[in-house]
């Protein structure tokens, strides 16, 4: 019985977290409701579930967000375990999920005034059997956002005829623009310049020793650091400040690559290595693959070059979709070199599914080794038991014997021992002096009855009498 239930423990989790290829009954869709709201501020988006004719016992999306907003987070909602943290939900619960409930909440933060939306792609769901339910389609939520509304009050004061002062308040509304801190344009005098995940990145000549900087954003944005930059051979870096008229600030990162024609930079690292999942690295070598476990969604890549002239792309914090993930870090010296590293990173359940059966193995060896030594505890005591009764047994049966006399056991009801006694006399002698007092030990004949003879239908007995005994005297 337990044997049987630790395989049904393993296979219900394995159906929780394995990929399943059969197809459900009945349908799934999912609605995605959001929020309007002014710039600047936070909007939220509720996910919500609607199964017909099923259950849903696993849930996975991931979310993709358009328009002048970006992820922030995400809320479960209530009886789901798991996360989408990462922007890519995966739950599930060990209490079915019918009719219409909810999935979760995502936080949007707004970056311009118009308008966002939120799709939920690549939707997967799961019944009451483990079973993949098909057919379900992408589902949208869109929201608009407003100019942020400042209110200002004034007073205005009114002096009646009776000389009583009468203070009023007039409210006004006036509008304010949040522009998005971000550069619409950036230039380094006439080279040509790229831009990856919000950095610049531009390539002098050898022979370049100054460059003017130019740049333009959204109407209220202050840029510094603008203008002339003297370059030092190798990497230079330039940070512009970006500031609203809220007093809102962001910086964008520039580097501007010089090359030295008498050194030849070696673009290769000297390390590369993700936090946590270590694996051996070899400058020379190009392409490395990598195995984590399926929950974690999110990796650090670390990058150190031999020359401390060379750029890093692609590094830091990498978000993970499901299955395999291809990360190319490119380590190069403006557009002159260049190498890149390929990281091939694997999701798998293995770890996973080791622990599982470590736990519910483990679990169970500890259950049967409870039940075990409760047994075995409880035959120690009943063969214990046993041989105290035995014991006891034998006591009570020497008890008798040594509690009978003349065959018969004194042990029981209104039963007693009876052992014949002399019986004493004592004898005064007239003639003995006053001071002597003469006293007889000698016991009373003791009567025996020999037989018992009928004479004439007369029963007569012979009696011995016991005369041996004498007295003894006592001063």
């Amino acid at each position: 019985m337990k044997g049987r239930t630790l395989v049904g423990l393993i296979v219900l989790s394995l159906a929780l977290i394995l990929p399943n290829n059969v197809q459900a009954a009945g349908s799934f869709r999912v609605s995605v409701k959001c929020s309007n709201v002014e710039v600047g501020n936070t909007t939220k988006c509720i996910l919500t579930g609607t199964a017909s004719g099923t259950e849903i016992s696993s849930f996975h999306g991931k979310i993709n967000v358009s328009g002048n907003a970006s992820f922030e987070s995400f809320q479960a909602g209530s009886g789901w375990i798991g996360e989408g943290s990462n922007g890519v939900i995966d739950l599930y619960t060990d209490t079915m999920k019918s009719n219409s409930f909810s999935i979760g909440t995502v936080t949007l933060k707004t970056t311009a005034v118009g308008s966002g939306s939120l799709t939920i792609s690549g939707i997967e769901a799961s019944d009451s059997n483990f079973e993949n339910i098909s057919g379900i389609n992408n589902s949208t939520g869109s929201f608009k956002i407003n100019d942020h509304i400042t209110k200002t009050t004034t007073t205005k004061k009114i002096t009646t005829a009776a000389s009583n002062n009468v203070t009023e308040k007039i409210t006004t509304t006036t509008t304010q623009y949040i522009a998005p801190l971000r550069l619409t344009s950036l230039t380094v005098d006439n080279f040509q310049v790229t831009n990856e995940n919000g950095i610049y990145y531009v390539t002098v000549n050898q022979d370049t020793t100054e460059v003017n900087i130019n740049a333009t954003a959204a109407e209220g944005i202050t840029i510094i650091g603008l203008g002339k930059r003297t370059l030092a051979d190798g990497k230079n870096v330039v940070e512009l400040v970006l500031r609203n008229t809220f007093d809102q600030t962001a910086t964008v990162s520039l580097i501007i690559t010089k090359p030295n024609g008498e050194k030849e930079v070696d673009t290769k690292l000297s390390e590369l290595k993700i936090v946590n999942y270590p694996f051996t690295f070899n400058p020379e070598n190009l392409e490395y693959k990598v195995t984590i476990p399926y929950n974690i969604n999110e990796i650090y890549v670390m990058a150190i070059p031999k020359d401390e002239n060379v750029t890093i792309r692609n590094d830091g914090l990498q978000v993970l979709s499901k299955g395999k993930n291809t990360i190319v870090v490119t380590s190069n010296f403006g557009d002159l070199n260049e190498t890149k590293y390929t990281i091939t990173i694997t999701r798998s359940y293995t770890n996973l599914i080791f622990a599982i059966l470590f736990f519910f193995t483990g679990g169970s060896f500890m259950i049967y080794s409870f039940f075990t030594i409760k047994k075995t505890k409880k035959i120690k005591e009943e063969a214990i038991n046993k041989v105290a009764e035995e014991k006891r047994e034998v006591v009570n049966q020497n008890m008798k014997v040594k509690a009978s006399f003349n065959g018969e056991s004194s042990l029981g009801v209104g039963k007693r021992i009876v052992i014949p006694t002399r019986v004493v006399a004592s004898h005064v002698v007239n003639d003995a002096p006053n001071d002597k007092i003469l006293s007889s030990n000698t016991p009373a004949p003791q009567v025996k009855v020999i037989k018992t003879i009928n004479t004439n239908g007369i029963n007569q007995q012979v009696i011995s009498v016991n005369k041996d005994k004498v007295g003894e005297i006592h001063e």
